[in-house]
């Protein structure tokens, strides 16, 4: 995202960068700096850092710096040297306020994906049979790319492939918490019996929605409030409706509350699935709402499904503690910051898969 630069000017960013992490909530909630000045301290230091880059590849970059795919060694990705670009432009913006714009996007994209990460490929790993599923239909997206050495995925193909989304948008809803905050900028206005001043912040749950057991299907039958697949656990076809399966889909009450989709009289008469996320508004919001929406979200979707494709088809993972495998929780702590990270850790084995030039996947002994 940001090149080699970055790192070179500042070898312990990283480690710096991971602690920010660790102490965000502090910033969030506004903690005075003294009384947290190690976590205050850590912050100037990744502030200099990223300030340091900027200087260093304003100084050394050239347009003929730029590579086929568009990046560069000193900005790296087009989307770092555009922000740069545009953002110059904006006379009220120092370097302090262009540093932490950079910062605070390299924060919000690493802290969100990363977990996210995470609990798709826990919770895939929970139940064989769903491991099963999403490794046969990452293979079939991908005709012949795994059979040899250094796999290039299709990021288009594999990031349309219904289960997998559904795993992904899945994920999101029961491990995303997002405080979205709004106002009203043109008069007072009232809210289920409670007025708002004209103004004054309003922050928007996303879980309320998420865990709301009017909203979603939880198979649950004709008045029973929650059904065998309750929203607190992990459902990987949630949001996928099967033509002739007139209770799939993610909204209560099944297929009778989506609109037709113009799929193929082959996909119906298969009875083949298809991700979805209408009637959703305001119920998953995983990346907020609205105009204000995170314009990184289609991003964010390609980089959390691809990552997961890769460690699943090229790697063997299994959770070693079966006994504990029930109880990873996501870390409160972080309650509406985005997406959850898991409390404690999580011992797990992992090896390699071995391939020959146009061999099936085997397993490197352990």
């Amino acid at each position: 995202m940001c090149g080699p630069a970055l790192l070179q000017q500042n070898p312990n960013f990283e480690r710096g960068f991971w602690k920010l992490d660790s102490d965000i909530f502090y910033f969030f909630k506004a903690y005075p700096w003294w009384l947290v000045p190690r976590a205050s301290n850590n912050r100037a230091k990744l502030l200099n850092g990223v300030k340091r880059w900027h200087d260093y590849a304003r100084s050394n970059f050239t347009e003929s710096c730029i590579e086929w795919d568009g990046h560069d060694p000193y900005y790296g990705s087009p989307l770092m040297r555009s922000r740069q670009e545009y953002l110059a432009k904006i006379d009220f913006l120092d370097e302090d306020a262009l540093a932490s714009q950079d910062l605070g996007l390299l924060w919000a994209e690493n802290a969100n994906s990363i977990p996210a990460i995470f609990w798709m490929v826990y919770e895939t790993l929970k139940q064989p049979t769903q491991l099963s599923q999403a490794l046969l239909e990452i293979k079939d997206s991908q005709p012949g790319c795994f059979h040899h050495a250094n796999p290039s995925l299709d990021v288009e193909s594999v990031c349309n492939v219904p289960i997998l989304q559904s795993m992904y948008a899945e994920t999101l809803r029961l491990y995303t918490s997002l405080f979205s905050l709004r106002s009203a900028i043109h008069r007072d206005f009232t809210l289920d019996g409670f007025t708002i001043p004209k103004n004054e912040l309003i922050a928007v749950d996303s879980r309320v929605t998420a865990m709301d057991k009017s909203i979603w299907n939880t198979r649950a039958d004709e008045g029973e409030e929650e059904g065998p697949l309750p929203l607190d656990q992990f459902w990987a076809e949630r949001f996928l409706v099967y033509p002739k399966d007139p209770a799939s889909g993610p909204l209560r009450g099944g297929l009778s509350n989506h609109q037709a989709s113009p799929t193929s009289s082959a996909h119906t008469e298969s009875n083949t699935p298809r991700f979805t996320t209408e009637g959703l508004a305001g119920a998953w919001t995983p990346y907020g709402g609205g105009s204000r929406q995170c314009p990184g979200r289609n991003f964010a979707k390609q980089e959390i499904i691809v990552a997961f494709a890769l460690l699943l088809s090229e790697f063997e993972i299994e959770l070693v503690d079966a006994d504990k495998r029930e109880t990873v929780e996501p870390d409160m702590k972080y309650y509406g910051l985005g997406t959850l990270p898991p409390k404690t850790k999580t011992p797990f084995r992992i090896r390699r898969r071995v391939r020959g030039p146009a061999e099936p996947a085997q397993v490197e002994a352990m």
